[in-house]
């Protein structure tokens, strides 16, 4: 199996629910067998539910264009900061203004302390979204939020799930509940010797891994709209499907307590491709014009055979294979044993490339 790119390139993405950095080459190298990977440096491709980015960071190393598009706020700045940046790194003197920043109350005081974080940690957000709000350089701007973002899950127990949850030891943090009432599941791993360390430290050390994230590629062109009518209007050779997969946790409110962070008050509602499969037909009717379909999909509603079947119904002329892997997203908290992540995809035969 092929590594596509160093492990080090995606440290400074957010870790975030359905992230594919793990699985990456396996995706690209069964891809890569059908498509030589020589091929792809001239074509355009799309990454319709951009995510944390992964996947788009892997194919503007790759392809020729990048189309890459996700309704979130969340995902729209590491976009503009991961993505369309090309080389801009987080200077050193901007995060010396980050960690001189004066105190200021803002809404992580204000909404969301003690319910998420600590009072230390709500303290060091308000003061550093500021500095990133009064920020005219629209890619510095990006950048910081990135890092916010980044700080933002290193203040709580578990990244992956930011939010309430994270109550108990945000109110030990501050001395109003005994460390001895928390659960000890809660305190198996490092993340109490985190939540420990000084502010500045976490700051400078995500941002070291931010800086790493930059990296130079093919043009990225970022949209923030509905996959359907970006799919309906947008022209490539290849196209990555990796919608939230029916009957798993909706990504909407995994980012809930990010969007209040970063000012979106409206919370969107959950996703109707977290509901049924039939959605993905959607999908699949809006990628007509596109010659090649790369689909990720989990196993919970549907198996592998069922969904080779399904998109086979929408292939047309395309040739259509199927592959699964044994696989857990958040192996440390999840306790099913059982999931495959599906992987399907359909080539355009009457579209040769060379």
């Amino acid at each position: 199996m092929r590594c596509f790119l160093p492990a080090r390139c995606y440290t400074g993405l957010p870790s975030e629910l359905g992230s594919k950095r793990r699985l990456n080459d396996w995706l690209f190298s069964h891809y890569a067998s059908l498509r030589p990977i020589n091929s792809w440096v001239s074509k355009v491709a799309i990454d319709a539910f951009r995510g944390s980015g992964s996947v788009s960071l892997l194919l503007k190393t790759f392809f020729h264009e990048l189309h890459s598009n996700d309704i979130s706020q969340v995902s729209w700045w590491v976009g503009q900061g991961l993505l369309a940046n090309q080389h801009q790194h987080l200077p050193k003197a901007l995060l010396e203004t980050l960690l001189l920043a004066p105190d200021v109350v803002g809404v992580a005081q204000a909404d969301l302390s003690p319910s998420v974080f600590s009072t230390r940690h709500a303290q060091a957000l308000d003061r550093w979204l500021a500095v990133a709000q009064a920020t005219h350089d629209p890619i510095h701007q990006a950048l910081l939020y990135c890092l916010i973002i980044r700080c933002a899950k290193a203040f709580v127990g578990f990244p992956t799930t930011l939010g309430t949850s994270n109550r108990p030891l945000a109110e030990a943090l501050d001395g109003i509940r005994d460390w001895a009432a928390i659960n000890p599941k809660r305190l198996q791993d490092q993340s109490v010797a985190r939540l420990l360390l000084p502010t500045g430290t976490i700051l400078m050390r995500e941002a070291e891994k931010l800086n790493r994230s930059v990296i130079q590629g093919a043009p990225v062109t970022l949209y923030r709209q509905d996959a359907v009518t970006f799919l309906q209007s947008t022209p490539a050779d290849v196209v990555y499907l990796d919608p939230p997969y029916a009957g798993t946790t909706a990504y909407e409110s995994s980012n809930r307590v990010l969007n209040r962070l970063l000012g979106e008050d409206t919370q969107q509602g959950s996703s109707r491709f977290s509901q049924s499969t039939d959605s993905l037909r959607e999908l699949f009717n809006a990628s007509q014009h596109i010659p090649d379909w790369i689909l990720s999909y989990g196993s919970k509603a549907i198996d592998l055979d069922s969904l080779v079947a399904l998109v086979q119904q929408h292939a047309g002329h395309r040739k259509v294979v199927g592959f699964q892997k044994q696989y857990t997203h958040l192996s440390h908290v999840s306790q099913d044993t059982d999931h495959h992540e599906l992987l399907i995809i359909a080539i355009s035969e009457d579209t040769p490339w060379n």
